[in-house]
Parts: C-alpha cells; sequence; structure tokens
C-alpha cells in the first residue's frame, strides 16, 4: 500500500504560517475521510491513498467538490478571538484508488447519518459518519 501527503502549490504560495481553526472538527472530518478511503481500497489490486492540502484567499463558490452545509448557505461570522490575520480557505483532499462516487452520490456525502449509495454497507459495513454542527 502506498500513501503520502501533498503540499499544493496554492498553499506555499500564500506563506502560511499559522491557521486558526477548529481542531476537533478538522480531526474529524480527516479522520472520516481517511478511514473511508482504507475500507474502499481495501479489495483493490493497487492501494493508494494520498491527502493534499491547499490555500485560497477567496472562498472556492464555485467548486463542485464543496459542500456547504445544508443548514448554512454563508460562512460564519468569526469574532476578535480568531486573531486579526488575513481570512483563508483551507482545501483538503483524499484521494484514493477505491471505486469512487458518482456526481449524485457526493451530494449526500456530508447529510446526517446517509451514505453515498444505499448498497454501500452491503459490501463495506456502515461507518460512523459525519454530522453537521
Amino acid at each position: 500500500m502506498e500513501n503520502g501527503v501533498s503540499i499544493e502549490p496554492s498553499y506555499r504560495s500564500l506563506y502560511v504560517d499559522r491557521v486558526f481553526l477548529d481542531p476537533s472538527r478538522l480531526l474529524q472530518v480527516l479522520i472520516n475521510l481517511l478511514s473511508n478511503a482504507i475500507k474502499f481500497t481495501q479489495f483493490q489490486e493497487e492501494r493508494r491513498i494520498t491527502v493534499s492540502i491547499g490555500a485560497a484567499i477567496d472562498f472556492p463558490e464555485n467548486s463542485s467538490e464543496y459542500f456547504i452545509s445544508r443548514g448554512s448557505r454563508s460562512l460564519p461570522e468569526l469574532g476578535p478571538e480568531w486573531g486579526s490575520g488575513e481570512d483563508i480557505c483551507l482545501l483538503f483532499s483524499v484521494n484514493d484508488t477505491g471505486c469512487g462516487l458518482t456526481n449524485a452520490e457526493k451530494q449526500n456525502l456530508f447529510m446526517r447519518f446517509s451514505q453515498a449509495s444505499p448498497k454501500t454497507h452491503v459490501k463495506y459495513g456502515v461507518g460512523a459518519g459525519l454530522s453537521r454542527v
């Protein structure tokens, strides 16, 4: 099995030194994405998982790969306790050699208590899943 971490040029070009964020929430999302990548590559002949991190000054509103929480259609307003630095958007992606998802299945990814496909649990079992806050 081959694994890797990739720092994207977009992250390096912004010279990110320090980021204030919700570490528990980020860890929850990354663990969920990585555990799914491991689960869905377990039966593949070639097993490869790569985590990439990028950054952007502007929020990627037109990206088909980003899903805004259904409870909110805008970014939260952050108070002074978050510091006075410039706002950035961190972009994480997990790429693997698993079976992949259709665009319709991707829309279900962050829905509470749902799986991308109703057949997923038959082959791979049931995971903890993410719930929106």
